[in-house]
């Protein structure tokens, strides 16, 4: 798998993160140990108050994760996530997102990150902040164990 573009990111994200298929979403940088990626603003993404619900945060998380996976590896890899984490900073506007991904520690079989989360209407100000990890691995089929 060759993944050496924002784009192709973007569509093999599409193809393999559930939730992401119905969310609006776009990989806006992806290089070695870093991703960006912009999710556009759906009424359905608010909850009571206005503001922007949690599984769509997470969801933007994961994927910015994943993101910055592929763009590291040469060939791509394929994970899942291992563990996720995120403090809920402030309340985010019903605006889109922008959500920032770094590679903390990349080994083998494993990657650490650092996320960072803000609203397109105030890209200065953090609205959240993740930990996260992924188990990676080279195949689409994990040996079971």
């Amino acid at each position: 798998m060759s993944l050496n573009s924002p784009q192709a990111i973007e569509n093999h994200i599409r193809q393999t993160v559930g939730l992401a298929r119905d969310m609006d979403f776009r990989v806006t940088q992806a290089r070695a140990g870093f991703a960006e990626i912009e999710v556009g603003f759906q009424a359905h993404m608010t909850r009571l108050g206005g503001t922007i619900s949690g599984p769509v945060i997470m969801t933007a998380v994961d994927s910015a994760m994943y993101a910055a996976v592929m763009a590291t590896s040469e060939h791509g890899r394929y994970g899942v996530t291992s563990h996720l984490s995120i403090d809920f900073l402030r309340r985010p506007a019903a605006t889109g997102l922008i959500v920032r991904s770094r590679i903390l520690r990349l080994g083998r079989k494993s990657a650490n990150f650092a996320v960072e989360v803000f609203s397109q209407s105030d890209p200065d100000r953090l609205v959240a902040h993740a930990s996260g990890a992924y188990a990676l691995f080279e195949s689409a089929a994990p040996e079971a164990g």
